[in-house]
């Protein structure tokens, strides 16, 4: 059975599905309150003053390690009956969370950089939240 890095990581996929994530990510953002919407968005501003077009280099980035760490429950859907990944992600959301909050938890430690560093902890304490508030967007 392919894995699903073999499945989604394939070239003429790889790009729409970057873009799709940023676009994902985006929306996340833009459904926050003024306040939160404004931090997040002076995140943001912070890493693309580091490395400019920062949240899609980011997602380029990252897609490797989050196809590998949802791996094992993509493996499972596979097992069962279902059709719908997202739908069986949705309901296996602290699995499917603790998966990619653990990739991007690793990441920042290893960050050179301590503005980034900052940023990220500053945003990790509600990570969960979000990630999980975002599963349903992940089809």
């Amino acid at each position: 059975m392919p894995t699903l890095a073999e499945h989604l990581l394939v070239e003429d996929r790889r790009e729409t599905l970057v873009a799709s994530c940023v676009a994902l990510v985006e929306l996340q953002i833009d459904s926050q309150g003024a306040v939160k919407r404004l931090a997040l968005r002076a995140g943001i501003a912070v890493l693309n003053t580091v490395k400019p077009n920062a949240l899609h280099l980011v997602v380029n980035d990252l897609l490797h390690e989050f196809t590998h760490a949802l791996d094992p429950l993509y493996q499972r859907f596979h097992q069962g009956s279902g059709r719908d990944f997202s739908h069986f992600l949705q309901h296996h959301p602290d699995e499917a969370v603790s998966a990619l909050i653990a990739v991007t938890d690793d990441r920042a430690a290893k960050l050179g950089n301590a503005a980034v560093r900052k940023v990220y902890g500053r945003l990790r304490p509600e990570a969960e939240t979000e990630v999980r508030s975002a599963l349903p967007g992940l089809s």
